[in-house]
């Protein structure tokens, strides 16, 4: 992964569920399940076999990506800035 995390971003807004390395906790707060390498797996194996935890993490991490780095959030965040530099 990239340092950003631009690949879990794009998996998030597709409805692909994120396994990640706890340093991108800070990033993508809790949408993402946050496992060591050897917990990967078991994430994995629930997600097949919960369909309604499946489809509640990949909804809230779709609604995530959506409102935090969407194009119109960016440019919200752009104006803020503009506001408070030039008033």
């Amino acid at each position: 992964v990239e340092a950003f995390g631009l690949s879990p971003l794009e998996a998030m807004v597709a409805g692909v569920p994120v396994i990640a390395d706890q340093r991108f906790a800070d990033v993508f707060h809790g949408v993402a399940f946050y496992v060591d390498p050897g917990g990967v797996a078991d994430h994995a194996l629930r997600l097949a076999r919960e369909p309604a935890h499946y489809e509640e993490v990949v909804s809230n991490a779709s609604r995530f990506a959506q409102s935090r780095f969407s194009g119109t959030a960016h440019v919200a965040r752009m104006q803020a800035i503009a506001d408070i530099s030039f008033g």
